[in-house]
């Protein structure tokens, strides 16, 4: 998936496939150690989608900590102001 299909997905939706791909990268490193596979590329991929899934849970856990703690900032900086 590009960056712009996950960041529209829902938050439910990106913790799933992150523990999707992070069973996906188990399977591939067994499979690499046992010589079963070959392909190293593959796992080097699985962990490059983690990272961006990742990536956007952060981007979106933030947000709405910045959007929720926005009314709660200004009190505090009015009370202080007084």
């Amino acid at each position: 998936m590009t960056v712009q299909e996950l960041r529209n997905e829902s938050v439910e939706r990106l913790r799933e496939e992150a523990t999707r791909q992070c069973a996906l990268i188990r399977e591939l490193r067994f499979t690499i150690s046992t010589r079963e596979q070959g392909h190293v590329r593959d796992l080097r991929n699985a962990k490059r989608e983690l990272a961006r899934i990742a990536t956007v849970l952060a981007e979106k856990s933030k947000k709405s900590t910045e959007t929720s703690a926005a009314p709660n900032a200004t009190i505090a900086l009015n009370a202080t102001n007084s």
